[in-house]
């Protein structure tokens, strides 16, 4: 049995909690969506509807605008989430302009985030995005990171904005299984556009890389647990500096 000092447990708790609430150091985590633009702190279930409201306080990575000469494929943010008790991944874009062209998009996800996002066992992505006067046509498939089919998640869903709102924004969302992925496994991910179709190797604009654990394995419960437990540690130390 290996005893630990209360002072250094206290310690060692902290950082624990800390590492698991906000990551190891030296990993690129995503902002929170009000930084993207999308106001708000729901950031509870997602549905598949063009309705983009229930994207408000999910976690998000924005983009700098301008750095793509296309403004349809331009992008300004990509928002994720995996709520509780569902066993999908969902994604948002959103660029700097609409447009009547359609939109093409590329996730690449390297599953066992080892940094190489060719391996069979990584996926791929592919969306193409057309709006329409009234509604919209979104086409989704899956790739393996060698680029072979996986399966088809959508075609002719109504899940992005028509041109009346706007036109810029369109959400889809993939299976864990289909991704080959377990909640609370760390993956890594990074989105790229252009204008047109998602087949194609010119891609304008490409987000920064970032690693998070979908559908996060120590549930809210745990969380709370462990704050309190860190709290309470807190005002330990306090108490015996005083």
């Amino acid at each position: 049995m290996i005893f630990v000092r209360p002072r250094i447990a206290s310690h060692m708790i902290v950082f624990l909690a800390l590492s698991m609430l906000f990551g190891i150091p030296g990993t690129l985590f995503a902002q929170q969506a009000s930084s993207c633009g999308a106001a708000g702190t729901s950031a509870g279930a997602i549905t598949l509807d063009s309705n983009f409201s229930d994207w408000a306080g999910q976690p998000c990575v924005p983009d700098p605008v301008d750095d793509c000469d296309n403004n349809r494929a331009d992008l300004v943010s990509l928002f994720f989430a995996s709520p509780p008790n569902d066993s999908n991944i969902y994604f948002m874009a959103e660029t700097a302009a609409g447009a009547n062209q359609p939109l093409g998009l590329r996730i690449q996800i390297d599953t066992n985030n080892d940094g190489i996002y060719t391996s069979a066992v990584d996926r791929i992505i592919l969306v193409r995005y057309q709006a329409k006067q009234n509604d919209s046509e979104v086409e989704v498939d899956l790739l393996d990171g060698q680029e072979e089919d996986v399966a088809e998640i959508a075609r002719g869903a109504d899940w992005g904005e028509s041109r009346l709102e706007g036109s810029n924004r369109v959400e889809w969302g993939v299976s864990l299984a289909q991704l080959g992925v377990q909640a609370g496994q760390p993956i890594r991910m990074l989105m790229q556009s252009r204008g047109g179709s998602a087949n194609g190797n010119s891609w304008c604009d490409t987000t920064q890389e970032i690693q998070w654990s979908p559908a996060d394995a120590l549930g809210p419960v745990l969380l709370l647990v462990i704050g309190l437990s860190v709290a309470f540690v807190a005002a330990r130390l306090r108490g015996r500096r005083v």
